[in-house]
C-alpha cells in the first residue's frame, strides 16, 4: 500500500481550528512533508482532492470498543475469543468512523493493542486502561447477590488469563492493583471515584475511593511514567482527585466553579463525554430503561447541563470523549464533537480539541494531531465541510481515513493509493 503521495487542492485543517482554502499537501513515507500550492511531490501520486475537507484523525480520549454489548446475558455467554474478535471488529468501525487515537477507559488489554500494531487487527493507536479500579460495591462491582458470585458490574469486562484485579479496598490493595494494572500494559491508570447509573438505583452522587488510596494511585503511576484519569461527577470527588494529583476528570457531571478553578490551576483535563448520556436519553425515550434509571438520567442531564461552560470560562483544557460503549455508539464516535458544541463551546475549539488537544492530553502532540510537516499523516477526509459540526451526527460523513499514510477507508479519488 502506498504512504507517499500528494493530495492536491483540499481544504486543511489550520493551527486556528479553521478550513484553509485551497493547498497541496504532501506525504512520505507516511508523514507530511510539505504544506502549500504546487507543493513538489517528487514523483508520488498525485490525487485530486478539490472541494474536499481534510484534518487530522481524532483523538477519542475516552471510548470502550472492548464493551460491544450492555447486555449481560448475551456476555455471560460469549466465549473469550469471540469476545475479542467482538472488539476487534468495533476496533475497526472507529477507526473507519474517522478515530485514529484512542485511549481507552477501560476493556481493551494488551492483545488487542498488539494485534493492530501486528497487522492482525485494524483499529485506532490505542493508549489502554486495562480494567477500571472501583471500591467493594462501588461502579463497576457487578456481584450477583443470589449466586454471590464476584464480576465485573454486567460482566463488562470478562475473566481472561492475566486481568488484573478490578476490585480495591485500602491504600495497600490500591498499590498492589496498580502495579497489576501496569504489569499488563496500561497506559492509564482507571478510577471512578465517582458513580453512575450502570447498576439500578445507584446513587449519581456518591463518592468511591479515600483521598489516600487516590494518591497511592497516582503516585504508584507516575512512578511508572504514567498517570491517573478519574470516572468522577460529583464535586467531592472532583476536588479529592485533583488534590491527588489525578491528570484527568472523565465526565464531570457536576462541576462547579470552584473546583473548575482548582482543575485550571492544577492544569487538569476534563473529558465531559456527552454522547453517552445523549444515548441514555434515547433509550429512555425509547422505553429501554426503568423508571427508575429514567429519573435518575433526567436529573442529571438538568443538573450537568452548565459543566462545559464552567470549564471554558475557568481555563480547564478540554479532550473529546464520546465514552461509546455497545453496538450502537461504536463507529458514530465523532457525533461527540456536535455535542460539545450544542452545550457552547465555538466550532474551531472542538475541532481543535479532538486533534491536537487529545494529542497533548494523551502525550503524543509532537508526533499526531496536526496535518503540518514532520508529523504523521494520521488524517480522515470530508465531502462537506466539517465547520459545520451537524455533520459529524452522520456516522457515514467520514469518507476516507489515512493512518500513518495508509488508506485504511477509501475515497472512491483514492483508489489508486490502495
Amino acid at each position: 500500500m502506498i504512504s507517499s503521495f500528494v493530495l492536491r487542492n483540499a481544504h486543511v485543517l489550520d493551527g486556528a481550528g479553521g478550513f484553509s482554502e485551497r493547498t497541496d499537501v504532501v506525504v512520505k513515507n507516511g508523514r507530511v512533508l510539505t504544506i502549500g500550492r504546487q507543493a513538489h511531490a517528487d514523483g508520488a501520486p498525485s490525487v485530486d482532492a478539490s472541494e474536499l475537507w481534510v484534518m487530522p484523525g481524532v483523538f477519542d480520549c475516552h471510548a470502550h470498543p472492548a464493551m460491544w454489548s450492555r447486555e449481560q446475558h448475551e456476555l455471560l455467554q460469549t466465549p473469550i475469543t469471540a469476545w475479542a474478535l467482538a472488539a476487534s471488529s468495533m476496533l475497526r468501525t472507529t477507526l473507519h468512523g474517522g478515530v485514529t487515537y484512542l485511549r481507552d477507559a477501560g476493556g481493551a488489554d494488551l492483545g488487542l493493542r498488539m494485534a493492530i500494531d501486528r497487522g492482525d487487527a485494524s483499529g485506532p493507536r490505542l493508549q489502554l486502561s486495562i480494567v477500571l479500579l472501583t471500591q467493594t460495591g462501588g461502579q463497576m462491582d457487578g456481584f450477583l447477590r443470589g449466586p454471590g458470585i464476584e464480576l465485573p458490574t454486567t460482566y463488562l469486562i470478562p475473566d481472561y488469563p492475566g486481568r488484573p484485579p478490578y476490585r480495591v479496598d485500602g491504600v495497600d490493595e490500591m498499590r498492589r492493583a496498580v502495579r497489576a494494572v501496569l504489569r499488563a500494559g496500561a497506559d492509564w491508570i482507571k478510577l471512578c471515584a465517582g458513580s453512575g447509573p450502570h447498576l439500578e438505583g445507584q446513587d449519581w452522587n456518591a463518592v468511591e475511593f479515600t483521598t489516600e488510596e487516590v494518591a497511592a494511585a497516582v503516585e504508584e503511576a507516575r512512578r511508572a511514567g504514567r498517570r491517573v484519569m478519574c470516572d468522577s461527577k460529583t464535586p467531592e470527588s472532583i476536588e479529592m482527585c485533583i488534590r491527588a494529583g489525578a491528570h484527568s476528570i472523565e465526565h464531570g457531571l457536576f462541576l462547579d466553579e470552584e473546583r473548575a478553578a482548582l482543575m485550571a490551576a492544577a492544569g487538569a483535563w476534563l473529558v465531559p463525554t456527552f454522547f453517552v448520556y445523549q444515548d441514555f436519553a434515547r433509550r429512555a425515550d425509547g422505553g429501554e430503561l426503568t423508571e427508575t434509571t429514567l429519573r435518575v438520567v433526567r436529573d442529571m442531564q438538568e443538573r450537568s447541563k452548565d459543566r462545559l461552560r464552567i470549564a471554558l470560562e475557568a481555563g480547564v483544557p478540554v479532550a473529546v470523549g464520546s465514552d461509546a460503549f455497545g453496538h450502537v455508539m461504536h463507529g458514530n464516535n465523532l457525533a461527540e464533537l456536535w455535542y460539545m458544541h450544542e452545550a457552547g463551546m465555538p466550532a474551531p475549539d472542538v475541532l481543535l480539541a479532538a486533534t491536537s488537544g487529545g494529542a497533548q492530553l494523551c502525550g503524543v502532540s509532537d508526533t499526531y494531531g496536526k496535518i503540518e510537516p514532520g508529523y504523521v499523516f494520521d488524517a480522515i477526509v470530508f465531502d462537506q465541510d466539517p465547520s459545520d459540526l451537524r455533520v459529524l451526527k452522520d456516522r457515514e460523513a467520514v469518507k476516507a481515513v489515512f493512518k500513518g499514510g495508509m488508506l485504511q477507508r477509501a475515497h472512491p479519488r483514492f483508489e489508486e493509493l490502495s
